[in-house]
Protein backbone atom coordinates (compact mmCIF):
# COMPACT_ATOMS: atom_id res chain seq x y z
CA UNK A 1 0.00 0.00 0.00
CA UNK A 2 0.67 3.69 -0.25
CA UNK A 3 0.97 4.15 3.77
CA UNK A 4 3.03 1.29 5.37
CA UNK A 5 3.32 0.94 9.58
CA UNK A 6 5.41 3.54 10.17
CA UNK A 7 3.87 5.87 8.29
CA UNK A 8 0.25 5.16 9.91
CA UNK A 9 1.75 6.13 13.20
CA UNK A 10 3.63 9.51 12.29
CA UNK A 11 -0.40 10.67 11.00
CA UNK A 12 -2.14 9.49 14.14
CA UNK A 13 0.85 10.91 16.56
CA UNK A 14 0.41 14.19 14.18
CA UNK A 15 -3.35 14.16 14.26
CA UNK A 16 -3.17 13.66 17.90
CA UNK A 17 -1.41 16.75 18.86
CA UNK A 18 -3.07 18.65 16.25
CA UNK A 19 -6.35 17.44 17.57
CA UNK A 20 -5.33 18.10 21.28
CA UNK A 21 -3.13 21.51 20.63
CA UNK A 22 -6.58 22.63 19.00
CA UNK A 23 -8.90 21.65 21.60
CA UNK A 24 -6.81 22.74 24.25
CA UNK A 25 -7.11 26.54 22.87
CA UNK A 26 -10.64 26.24 21.91
CA UNK A 27 -11.63 25.20 25.75
CA UNK A 28 -8.74 26.70 28.06
CA UNK A 29 -7.42 29.50 25.81
CA UNK A 30 -4.04 28.67 27.11
CA UNK A 31 -3.36 31.45 23.98
CA UNK A 32 -5.03 33.87 26.61
CA UNK A 33 -6.50 35.60 23.45
CA UNK A 34 -9.88 37.81 23.76
CA UNK A 35 -13.19 36.78 23.99
CA UNK A 36 -13.06 38.92 19.93
CA UNK A 37 -10.35 37.00 18.64
CA UNK A 38 -11.47 33.60 19.86
CA UNK A 39 -12.51 32.28 16.80
CA UNK A 40 -10.12 34.01 14.53
CA UNK A 41 -7.15 32.65 16.72
CA UNK A 42 -8.88 29.02 15.99
CA UNK A 43 -9.09 29.44 11.82
CA UNK A 44 -5.53 31.08 11.69
CA UNK A 45 -3.98 28.06 14.19
CA UNK A 46 -5.95 25.60 11.78
CA UNK A 47 -4.64 26.78 8.79
CA UNK A 48 -1.03 27.61 9.77
CA UNK A 49 -1.11 23.85 11.43
CA UNK A 50 -2.20 22.65 8.10
CA UNK A 51 0.67 24.97 6.04
CA UNK A 52 3.50 23.77 8.70
CA UNK A 53 2.40 20.32 8.75
CA UNK A 54 2.50 20.41 4.77
CA UNK A 55 6.38 20.52 5.70
CA UNK A 56 6.43 17.31 7.68
CA UNK A 57 4.77 15.84 4.79
CA UNK A 58 7.36 16.28 2.44
CA UNK A 59 10.18 14.47 4.35
CA UNK A 60 7.72 11.01 5.50
CA UNK A 61 11.15 8.98 6.66
CA UNK A 62 13.39 10.26 9.69
CA UNK A 63 14.85 12.70 7.84
CA UNK A 64 14.96 16.46 9.31
CA UNK A 65 12.59 18.84 7.28
CA UNK A 66 15.19 21.16 7.83
CA UNK A 67 18.09 19.20 6.03
CA UNK A 68 15.72 20.33 2.63
CA UNK A 69 13.28 22.78 3.20
CA UNK A 70 14.86 25.20 0.56
CA UNK A 71 14.72 22.54 -1.99
CA UNK A 72 11.29 22.82 -3.29
CA UNK A 73 10.86 26.51 -4.22
CA UNK A 74 7.28 26.17 -5.08
CA UNK A 75 6.14 24.63 -2.43
CA UNK A 76 7.54 27.84 -0.63
CA UNK A 77 5.68 30.21 -2.18
CA UNK A 78 2.83 28.41 -2.05
CA UNK A 79 3.46 28.53 1.92
CA UNK A 80 3.95 32.23 1.50
CA UNK A 81 1.31 32.58 -1.34
CA UNK A 82 -1.50 30.82 1.34
CA UNK A 83 -0.03 32.67 4.36
CA UNK A 84 -0.57 36.09 3.20
CA UNK A 85 -3.58 35.36 1.63
CA UNK A 86 -4.63 34.15 5.29
CA UNK A 87 -3.69 37.17 6.59
CA UNK A 88 -5.35 39.37 4.04
CA UNK A 89 -8.58 37.67 4.67
CA UNK A 90 -8.58 37.62 8.99
CA UNK A 91 -7.75 40.79 8.88
CA UNK A 92 -9.61 42.65 6.04
CA UNK A 93 -12.47 40.52 4.79
CA UNK A 94 -13.14 38.58 7.76
CA UNK A 95 -16.70 38.85 8.57
CA UNK A 96 -17.67 36.33 5.77
CA UNK A 97 -15.82 33.96 7.75
CA UNK A 98 -17.13 34.51 11.07
CA UNK A 99 -14.13 35.95 12.80
CA UNK A 100 -12.66 39.06 13.87
CA UNK A 101 -9.47 40.73 12.71
CA UNK A 102 -6.11 39.39 15.28
CA UNK A 103 -3.74 42.01 17.14
CA UNK A 104 0.28 41.71 16.49
CA UNK A 105 0.31 39.60 19.84
CA UNK A 106 -2.46 37.17 19.17
CA UNK A 107 -0.66 36.51 15.43
CA UNK A 108 2.94 35.93 16.96
CA UNK A 109 1.29 33.91 19.92
CA UNK A 110 -1.02 30.81 16.76
CA UNK A 111 2.08 31.28 14.21
CA UNK A 112 5.02 30.07 17.56
CA UNK A 113 1.61 27.57 18.25
CA UNK A 114 1.36 26.25 14.91
CA UNK A 115 4.51 26.25 14.45
CA UNK A 116 4.82 23.16 17.53
CA UNK A 117 3.73 20.80 14.45
CA UNK A 118 7.24 21.04 13.24
CA UNK A 119 9.15 20.76 16.89
CA UNK A 120 7.01 18.04 18.21
CA UNK A 121 7.59 16.17 14.53
CA UNK A 122 10.94 16.56 14.88
CA UNK A 123 11.56 15.42 18.20
CA UNK A 124 9.60 12.47 17.17
CA UNK A 125 11.99 11.47 13.99
CA UNK A 126 14.49 12.20 16.20
CA UNK A 127 13.70 9.70 18.98
CA UNK A 128 13.13 7.44 16.26
CA UNK A 129 16.83 7.78 14.53
CA UNK A 130 18.52 7.33 17.64
CA UNK A 131 15.77 4.11 19.02
CA UNK A 132 16.71 2.83 15.53
CA UNK A 133 20.77 3.53 15.74
CA UNK A 134 20.28 1.55 19.03
CA UNK A 135 18.57 -1.40 18.35
CA UNK A 136 21.06 -1.80 15.68
CA UNK A 137 23.90 -1.80 17.65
Amino acid sequence: GIVNVKMLLRIIFNGVFVGGVMLAQYLTNFLNVSNAESSGVIFTLFILVQLFNAFNSRELGARSIFKSITENKIMLITFISVFVLHVVIVQFFYQPFAVSPLSFSSWIKTIITAFSVVVVSEIYKFSYRKVKKFTKG
